[in-house]
C-alpha cells in the first residue's frame, strides 16, 4: 500500500508501507518499507478534521516534556500527515521504537527477565516514577493524556517511559479542543465513560498503571467480591464503580498468583487508597502526579536486595523478601529468575536521576533530594543496619535487657503478622498482636503500637503487643465486649457445636452462630459438617448485648463456599478426575472430588444394570471418574464410571 506524507514545510513524498507492527480498534501501524526507522498510523475511519488535529499536535513545542538527554522523544509524536492518493488525511508519521525498547508484556515475562537482568521490581519502580514525571509535565504543558494505560507504554533499558498514543491527548489549539474521546473501561474512574476528561481522571488511570507495574501486572480492581450477589456484574469495571479494590478489601478473592498487597510499601498503598477509595467519593482527593513521583522516588531510595537471589529487589519497609515467599507459594516458580549474581543494573542510575532531577527539567518546585542505591540484606530478609532514625541498636539492646516497651508504626502486613518500624524493621506475629483473636491485619497498617521485644538478634527482631495488653484487659472482664460492635469482622475459635449452631470463642467472650447464619441458601442440617471444634474462623458480629453478655455472629459473608467456585473454574464436562467414595445411597454413590461432592448414579456405574452401588464401589475407595455434567445453578456434579478406563 502506498501513502503520501505531507511534511510541515509543505513537501509531499510517496512511501510504500511495509510490515504491520501494531494496531487497535482505531487503526493499524506499519513500518515504512524504505525506512523502517519510521512508521505510519493509518486510521480505519479518520475523523472529520484529522488534518487539523495532527497539524495542531505538530505545532506544540515538544521541548515542554522532552528530556534533553534523550535522543528519542518520550511521546510517539507526529511529524508528518499521511494522505491517500486523493490527498485525504488518513494518518500520521512518527518514529519507530528502537529495538531495545520493551512493551508491557516484556516486563512480566519470566523469559525476558532471565534474558535481561535489569528487569526486576526495582526497574518497575523506576519506570513508574518516570511515568508520573511525564504525566505531570504533560499536564503542565496544558494536555491531558486521557488514554493512559499499561498497554500504551514502552520502556527503555535506562528506565525511561514512552507514551505510544498521543493522538488521544486532550488539548486546545487555535480556539478548538482536540482529542479526549477515548475511555478505557479498566482504567476509567467511576465518573468516567460519560463525563469529560480532567486531571483527576488522568490521576486515577495513573494510579491503576502504577499499581499494575508494581503488582506483577495484576489489576487493582480484579477479583470476585464475595459481598456482591453472584448475579451482579463481577469485573474490574464493576469493582471500580463500587470503589472496592482487593488492596483494601479482603472479601475480594483474586486468582492464584496474585501478589500480596504488602508488596506495595505503605506510602504507596496510602496513595492508592486516596486514588481508589477517597477518590471514588471525591475525585479531588486523588494524589497528583507530583505526589506519586515523590513517593516512588523515596521508595527507590529504600530498596533492598535479597542475598539468596540478586534479582530479588524489594522495599526496605518489607521485613522478609516477598519474592522468596512468592516462589514458595507458587511451587518453586521464581518471578525473577537469576542464574547467577549480576552487578547493579542500569535502572539504578535511572532512579538516581529521578530522585535528583535537575530543577530545570522538573515542572514543580523542590525536587526530591538524595541519592538512591540498593542495600543488601545479610540473609533472606534480615540483617538491616540502623539508618539513623529511631532507637539505635544499642538502645534497643538496653530496652530488651530491661524488659521495657518500645513504640513503633506498623508499615506492612507480613506473611505471619505485621512489620513494625521501631527504628529497625521488626516482626509482630499475628498471635502476639492481641489477647483476643484479631481480624483484618490490613486495618493495623499505619497504627502506632506499643510492644515488648521478645527476640533480638542481628538477623531478626520479634515483638509482642499481647504481653502489654493482656494485664490491662484482665482488669476488666467487660473490656472485650466493649470493643465489639455490629458489622465488625473478627477472628475466633470454634468452642462447641450444638444442634442449633456453634459457639465461637472470641478471646474471653463466646458468640453464637445460629444455623440460619451459616453459608449457603439452604438451612444447615448438621453444623458439624461445616465446622470442627478448634477450627479458627472469621465471623461477622450481628448484635452485642453487654448486659446479657450475648453476641450473635454470622458466617454468611466470611465463609462462603469457595470450593464450588474453585471447582467450576478448574473443571469441565468430559474431564477425568480422581475422587474418594464418601457415601453410598440406594440410587448411587457420592464421591469427594476435593471439597465438592459429585453423584455417581447407579445408571452411570457400569454398562449392565446395577441395583446395589456397593457391588461396584465401596466407601473410602479411590476411583477415577468422568465429569458427565455440572449444574452451576444447583451446585451439582454428575459423574460416570462407564468410560473412565
Amino acid at each position: 500500500m502506498k501513502v503520501y506524507i505531507r511534511f510541515p514545510d509543505g513537501s509531499r513524498l510517496a512511501y510504500e508501507l511495509g510490515k504491520r507492527i501494531g494496531g487497535g480498534k482505531e487503526g493499524e501501524v506499519y513500518l515504512l518499507a524504505d525506512d523502517p526507522a519510521y512508521c505510519a498510523k493509518i486510521y480505519r475511519e479518520p475523523e472529520a478534521d484529522l488534518r487539523g488535529h495532527i497539524t495542531a499536535l505538530m505545532t506544540i513545542d515538544a521541548a515542554k516534556w522532552h528530556r534533553p538527554d534523550e535522543r528519542h522523544l518520550q511521546v510517539a509524536w507526529p511529524f508528518g500527515i499521511a494522505e491517500d492518493t486523493a490527498g485525504q488525511a488518513i494518518g500520521f508519521l512518527m518514529n519507530t521504537l528502537r529495538d531495545q525498547y520493551l512493551l508491557a508484556q516484556d516486563l512480566f515475562s519470566a523469559t525476558k527477565r532471565l534474558q535481561k537482568p535489569f528487569l526486576n521490581w526495582g526497574y518497575n519502580v523506576a519506570v513508574a516514577a518516570d511515568l508520573a514525571w511525564m504525566v505531570g509535565k504533560l499536564h503542565a504543558a496544558g494536555m491531558l493524556v486521557c488514554d493512559l494505560a499499561l498497554e500504551n507504554l514502552a520502556f527503555s533499558p535506562s528506565g525511561r517511559v514512552e507514551l505510544l498514543d498521543c493522538d488521544s491527548f486532550l488539548f486546545r489549539s487555535g480556539g478548538r479542543t482536540y482529542g479526549g474521546v477515548n475511555w478505557r473501561e479498566d482504567y476509567s474512574p467511576p465518573e468516567g465513560g460519560s463525563g469529560r476528561h480532567t486531571k483527576q481522571t488522568d490521576y486515577f488511570s495513573l494510579a491503576v498503571v502504577i499499581c499494575r507495574l508494581l503488582l506483577e501486572e495484576f489489576h487493582p480492581f480484579a477479583g470476585i467480591d464475595r459481598l456482591i450477589p453472584s448475579d451482579d456484574e463481577r469485573s474490574p469495571k464493576a469493582n471500580i464503580g463500587r470503589g472496592r479494590s482487593w488492596l483494601f478489601h479482603s472479601e475480594i478473592r483474586t486468582s492464584r498468583g496474585c501478589p500480596p498487597r504488602q508488596l506495595l510499601p505503605f506510602s504507596l498503598r496510602e496513595l492508592a487508597r486516596r486514588a481508589f477509595e477517597e477518590g471514588a467519593r471525591s475525585p479531588g482527593a486523588r494524589p497528583t502526579a507530583e505526589e506519586w513521583y515523590r513517593a516512588l522516588a523515596a521508595v527507590g531510595g529504600r530498596l533492598m536486595r535479597c542475598r539468596r537471589s540478586a534479582q530479588h529487589v524489594y522495599s526496605k519497609d518489607t521485613l522478609l523478601c516477598p519474592w522468596c515467599d512468592r516462589e514458595a507459594e507458587q511451587d518453586g516458580h521464581d518471578s525473577f529468575p537469576s542464574p547467577h549474581f549480576v552487578p547493579p543494573p542500569a535502572w539504578l542510575h535511572a532512579i538516581a536521576e529521578a530522585s535528583t532531577v535537575d530543577p530545570a527539567l522538573w515542572p514543580w518546585t523542590n525536587p526530591v533530594p538524595g541519592d538512591v542505591g540498593v542495600q543488601e540484606d545479610d540473609e533472606q530478609g534480615g540483617g538491616h543496619e540502623p539508618d539513623g532514625e529511631g532507637p539505635t541498636w544499642d538502645a534497643l539492646t538496653r530496652t530488651y535487657a530491661a524488659d521495657a516497651v518500645v513504640s513503633g508504626t506498623v508499615t506492612a502486613v507480613a506473611k505471619s503478622g505485621l512489620t513494625v518500624d521501631i527504628g529497625l524493621p521488626a516482626l509482630l506475629p499475628q498471635a502476639l498482636i492481641d489477647p483476643k483473636p484479631v481480624g483484618d491485619l490490613q486495618a493495623y497498617v499505619g497504627r502506632k503500637v506499643t510492644a515488648k521485644i521478645i527476640h533480638l538478634s542481628e538477623d531478626f527482631i520479634v515483638l509482642s503487643q499481647r504481653t502489654v495488653l493482656q494485664p490491662e484487659q484482665a482488669k476488666d472482664p467487660q473490656t472485650l465486649l466493649g470493643t465489639l460492635h455490629p458489622g465488625q469482622f473478627v477472628r475466633g475459635r470454634v468452642k462447641n457445636i450444638v444442634k442449633y449452631g456453634a459457639f465461637i470463642d472470641l478471646g474471653g467472650v463466646d458468640g453464637l452462630v445460629h444455623v440460619s447464619e451459616f453459608p449457603g441458601e439452604r438451612p444447615v442440617g448438621d453444623p458439624g459438617e461445616i465446622l470442627k471444634v478448634g477450627q479458627e474462623v472469621t465471623v461477622e458480629i450481628l448484635t452485642v448485648d453487654i448486659d446479657q453478655r450475648r453476641v450473635s455472629l454470622s458466617l454468611k459473608k466470611t465463609m462462603q463456599d469457595d470450593s464450588w467456585e474453585q471447582f467450576t473454574r478448574t473443571h469441565y464436562v468430559g474431564q477425568f478426575v480422581h475422587g474418594k467414595v464418601k457415601k453410598l445411597m440406594p440410587y448411587g454413590a457420592f464421591v469427594d472430588l476435593g471439597g465438592v461432592d459429585g453423584l455417581l448414579h447407579v445408571s452411570s456405574m457400569v454398562p449392565q444394570p446395577v441395583t446395589d452401588p456397593g457391588e461396584v464401589v465401596e466407601v473410602g475407595e479411590e476411583i477415577r471418574v468422568r465429569i458427565a455434567a455440572i449444574d452451576a445453578s444447583r451446585r451439582r456434579v454428575s459423574l460416570s464410571l462407564k468410560d473412565s478406563g
